[in-house]
């Protein structure tokens, strides 16, 4: 599995590209090697543009950030180290450097002001054609349209063209380029400005060279130290394993030794308890046998004597409950006779009752005739006597509605008018006070209540004179049995 994993490493590291370039150059500054730096950062800007894939926003940035930082280093913090991290914001607008690089704030601090400076560059249009059929356009590693725009500087422009391949360019934007697919087709982009191809940099393409050449050997000869070494991994762990495998053979033989003697030892011990159990079950079951059989004797005797006893008892039973029926039957027919003789005694004393009530009964008829007699003479005498309308019912009907029709005032003159104030301002919120809005209310409780009193006194005393009107004459007659109210209704 190690040499597996040590060929997998070894392939891994052909990767010769930007990437690689830009690893050992970040690798060359963590030492403070400044001039190796430098000289991978040529050959890396020369690679970028050949990537075999998009290159992300990031790692591009990253090549004037770099450059940038040896300049800071070198104690050119105002002139040069600036111009390059401008570079690295055209790129990148939101670019975080890296803090272990520049671990000093106010580094940091110069980086992150510079982006408002940066945002005030020119934009461009990409002019990026709405079709490009099967090409697919990367600037600065992402996919852009016409809508999008580029600051002011330079961008790495890379395509991938319709037969698959990528190609890329360095170009500096002021306007687009007239044809971004002519890269595909072996062509180059003319300058902005000059209207010229741009400037090859030889010292830049050797540099690069030399720098993929120098990873290459240096990959190639970690490549054979790793399969090396995974080699004498895999035998010592062979050998170890071996080693292990004889020592747990040894081990599994002498626990199967030692089980085997503990499981003889066991057996025998298991034969002699059996022996031993199945004899003192057989003592057992004969004891169990004999008590059994003194037991079941012991029951027959003891069941025998208990039906004996149980005839007697029946027999003694059976006699008691005779003579006991008798004397019911005697006290039945005592009591039968007796019920008779009082059911008698009973009937005659309710019709002697009866007679008497009914006597009663005539006597109050008689006597209730000549008193409503009596009455009906005095009404006929009053009635002769009295002419005209009854004042003082009709003064108490006057006087009812007149409280009905201070209560009709009250609720048009003091309820109705609170009512509707108070309504209005419901419906308009703002517009009143809160004291005015108390006083409303506490005006229409007043009112309300008042027109409830006058109303309910009103109709009580209407009621009581039309009462007193149906009623002319109402004289208090005695009678024998109590006493009567009467008169014309």
């Amino acid at each position: 599995m190690s040499l597996v994993l040590a060929l997998v490493a070894a392939a891994s590291a052909q990767d010769f590209g930007y990437v690689a370039i830009m690893q050992q150059a970040r690798s060359a500054l963590v030492a403070g090697d400044y001039k190796t730096a430098k000289t991978l950062l040529t050959a890396a800007e020369a690679a970028a543009p050949t990537s075999s894939s998009p290159l992300a926003e990031q790692d591009i940035a990253n090549l004037p950030f770099y450059r940038g930082l040896i300049e800071w280093r070198a104690g050119d913090k105002d002139n040069a180290a600036l111009n390059w991290w401008r570079k690295v914001l055209v790129i990148a607008p939101q670019f975080e450097p890296d803090k272990e690089l520049l671990p000093e704030v106010d580094g940091q601090d110069v980086l992150y002001a510079l982006r408002g400076e940066v945002r005030n560059y020119d934009q461009f249009a990409t002019g990026i054609p709405d079709d490009m059929g099967d090409t697919l356009i990367f600037i600065d590693g992402k996919r852009l349209t016409i809508d999008d725009m580029l600051s002011a500087g330079r961008h790495l422009v890379q395509l991938r063209c319709a037969d698959g391949n990528f190609v890329g360019s360095w170009y500096d934007y002021g306007q687009a380029p007239a044809d971004y697919a002519v890269l595909c087709t072996g062509g180059t982009y003319l300058s902005a400005t000059t209207g010229k191809p741009p400037k090859v940099d030889k010292k830049a393409e050797k540099a690069a060279a030399a720098a993929a050449a120098k990873a290459a050997k240096e990959a190639e000869a970690k490549a054979k130290a790793d399969a090396k070494a995974a080699a004498e991994a895999q035998a010592k762990a062979d050998t170890e394993a071996a080693e292990k495998a004889a020592a747990d053979k040894a081990a599994a033989d002498k626990l199967a030794a030692e089980k085997a003697a503990a499981d003889k030892a066991a057996a025998d011990k298991a034969t002699a308890d059996k022996a031993t159990a199945d004899k003192a079950a057989a003592d057992k079951a004969a004891a169990d046998k004999a008590t059994a059989d003194k037991a079941a004797a012991d029951k027959a005797t003891a069941d025998k004597a208990t039906a004996d006893k149980a005839t007697a008892d029946k027999a003694s039973a059976d006699k008691a409950s005779a003579d006991k029926a008798s004397a019911d039957k005697a006290a039945a027919d005592k009591a039968t006779a007796d019920k008779a003789a009082a059911d008698k005694a009973a009937a005659d004393k309710a019709a002697a009752d009866k007679a008497t009530a009914d006597k009663a009964a005539a006597d109050k008829a008689a006597a209730d005739k000549i008193a409503a007699d009596k009455v009906a003479a005095s009404k006929a005498t009053a009635e002769k006597d009295k002419g005209g309308v009854d004042i003082p019912a009709v003064l108490m009907m006057v006087g009812g509605g007149g409280l009905l029709a201070g209560a009709a005032g009250m609720n048009f003159v003091v309820v109705e008018p609170a009512y509707t104030a108070m309504f209005e301002a419901n419906e308009n919120p703002g517009t009143m006070s809160q004291n005015t809005a108390d006083a409303w209310q506490a005006r229409y409780d007043f009112g309300r209540y008042g027109t409830l009193a006058l109303a309910g006194g009103g109709l009580a005393l209407l009621g009581a004179g039309v009462v007193v009107q149906l009623v002319e004459d109402s004289p208090v007659v005695i009678l024998p049995n109590g006493f009567a109210v009467t008169g014309r209704w």
